[in-house]
């Protein structure tokens, strides 16, 4: 069908709008011809005005026709507590709940080196001089569950953990690749009433031990959550690890890695599964199937509480199935403070998003012994080679550096740089003698150290390999530079 040129045009325009096609265009189109022109005017004059009229508020970066939006003007509202947003769009949703009485901040964006957006690059530097303008102030980090906002949360917690900020993040309970303005106002309501404190089980590789002495830590102040999902690269150093915790809380002794006691009945039952409280699944063949799941729940409606906690662990979690998912949901969802649950997996995005929702996460990837320096000697080598400008390390353009073919390859080898770069934050020790290094400032380690572990991260949700490494090689010499 042929429109005159000018109707064309119209229904062009409405096509560029979202959600709106060919068909909703022609209508919308057809619709304006017969309104009255008094109302066409004054709706082709609200679109300018809304255009060339709204800019960004001075204190939040929400979009508003004054300087300072009406939010941030409300005095009953509290402006201690600042929610922490994408964009506007999502400052609409929360409005819609209308349960908020805090502030917002609107970032206008996610950090994503892949796409060349930086720290600077977004509204973050406001956030933090904001701040530091109110008392006892809580940040709110309200980011959609991708890899863009785990990023941004990541480098959030980061630059406020050494000032006197309470940091939390919406429920868990929105699913994976949600947009915040797409939730109905229930389920953004119970998902801010039922924020969670931020803390080191979620977005970020802890390496060896250190996600077990957390554990063990929060064991001692009772904050320990009803189930974890464990992510490691090792399933055996991960499971004995995991053994040695248990073996802690259950034998009340103190000791550093093992229990010193070579007699002590009680670790020796756990080291040979014969604690009635701890039961310790894995697949039977390719499956986790639901009657193993069940044989947890029988036995722990049979025996009595050992020491707080009934514990169960299921390896390779991954290999649940839906039928088996449905039956541990039961623990998982009406949780009982006496059972405990550590589920261990090589990749989490594997596992049903119903039973990952339900778990606090960990992060445990551990680095080569360094004894043997090959992926040490490696890492120089990489980084040298960056700071000299070697246009053949950018991975597409040729082969003539390849360093690994395998994704798990590179996943250790950025796991070793990431520990190494690590103790230059923490002890300034540049033993190794890398180029790259010299003569920058702490703030660039510390960036460069957040970069490594974004490249982890998308290393480990399965992100084209080549255009990582590329964007890797780009974000190491912009910040050198």
């Amino acid at each position: 069908m042929i429109y005159p040129d000018n109707l064309a045009s119209l229904i062009n325009h409405f096509k560029k709008l979202p959600g709106i096609g060919e068909k909703s265009a022609e209508r919308l189109a057809l619709s304006l011809l017969d309104l009255p022109v008094d109302d066409v005017n004054s709706f082709a004059s609200s679109m300018v005005d809304s255009r060339n009229n709204l800019h960004s508020c001075k204190i939040c970066g929400h979009i508003t026709d004054k300087d300072i939006c009406d939010i941030c003007s409300d005095e009953r509202r509290k402006s201690n507590i600042i929610c922490v947003l994408e964009d506007y769009k999502s400052v609409f949703a929360f409005e819609k709940a209308g349960n908020f009485d805090g502030v917002y901040h609107v970032l206008n964006g996610l950090i994503s080196p892949i796409d060349d957006v930086n720290p600077e690059d977004i509204n973050i530097d406001s956030l933090v001089k904001r701040l530091d303008t109110v008392d006892n102030p809580e940040v709110i980090i309200a980011l959609k569950s991708t890899i863009e906002g785990e990023t941004t949360t990541m480098y959030l917690q980061k630059i406020l953990e050494n000032k006197n900020v309470t940091i939390s993040r919406l429920s868990y309970g929105i699913p994976m690749g949600a947009e915040i303005d797409f939730l109905d106002e229930i389920t953004l309501d119970r998902a801010l009433s039922d924020r969670k404190k931020i803390s080191w089980f979620r977005g970020g590789i802890l390496l060896n031990n250190s996600f077990f002495d957390e554990l063990y830590k929060r064991y001692h102040e009772n904050k320990l959550a009803h189930a974890f999902l464990i992510e490691t690269n090792d399933l055996d150093k991960c499971h004995k690890d995991l053994i040695n915790f248990i073996k802690k809380i259950s034998c009340k002794k103190e000791f550093s890695d093992e229990c010193d006691d070579k007699e002590c009945n009680l670790c020796t039952l756990i080291d040979n599964n014969n604690l009635p409280s701890l039961i310790d699944i894995y697949p039977d063949g390719t499956q986790i199937k639901k009657e193993q799941i069940h044989y947890i729940m029988d036995k722990f409606e049979t025996i009595p509480v050992f020491n707080e906690y009934n514990i169960y662990i299921i390896n390779e979690c991954d290999k649940l199935n839906r039928n088996s998912c449905n039956a541990l949901l039961k623990f998982l969802e009406e949780p009982e403070d006496s059972i405990l649950g550590f589920l261990i997996t090589k990749n989490k995005m594997s596992v049903l998003t119903t039973v990952r929702s339900r778990c606090q996460e960990g992060v445990v990837y551990y680095e080569s012994n360094n004894n043997d320096l090959t992926n040490i000697e490696k890492i120089i080598e990489y980084l040298n080679n960056i700071y000299n400008n070697k246009d053949d390390l950018l991975y597409n353009k040729t082969t003539a550096i390849n360093y690994f073919s395998e994704r798990s390859e590179w996943i250790s080898f950025f796991t070793d740089m990431f520990s190494l770069f690590n103790n230059l934050v923490k002890n300034n020790n540049n033993s190794y003698n890398i180029e790259l290094v010299k003569n920058i400032n702490r703030e660039k380690i510390v960036r460069i150290s957040l970069l490594i572990e974004t490249v982890l991260n998308y290393l480990i949700s399965n992100v084209n390999i080549d255009l990582v490494l590329d964007k890797f090689v780009i974000e190491m010499r912009d910040i050198y530079a």
